[in-house]
């Protein structure tokens, strides 16, 4: 489901920015520009707001809880986009501590 909505999203958001830009050449550069900034932060505070979680709650109520990945829930989600990147990647098994 994840995959889909950002598929869709972003076909839909890339026709929103070509119909933004094709009825903008005659306004000055600063209003294009304020424009197409408008139209991506409003693209990013949707997904922000909209893509669905495993939990069901939006990223956005994560955030603004204060509930932000670990690194081990990072590496597994680039894992799963086929990056391995060995700085995050959590300890294989905890260390043996010895009790005095």
């Amino acid at each position: 489901m994840g995959f889909l909505f950002l598929l869709f999203s972003s076909m839909l958001w890339t026709a929103c920015f070509i119909f933004i830009t094709t009825m903008l050449p005659s306004l000055k550069r600063s209003t294009v520009m304020f424009l197409n900034t408008a139209a991506l932060m409003a693209s990013l505070l949707s997904t922000l707001f909209f893509i669905p979680q495993e939990d069901s709650g939006s990223v956005f109520d994560k955030v603004a809880l204060g509930i932000y990945p670990t690194k081990a829930t990072v590496y597994r989600g680039l894992l799963r986009l086929g990056i391995d990147y060995k700085p995050l990647k959590p300890p294989d098994s905890a260390p043996n501590l010895i009790e005095l």
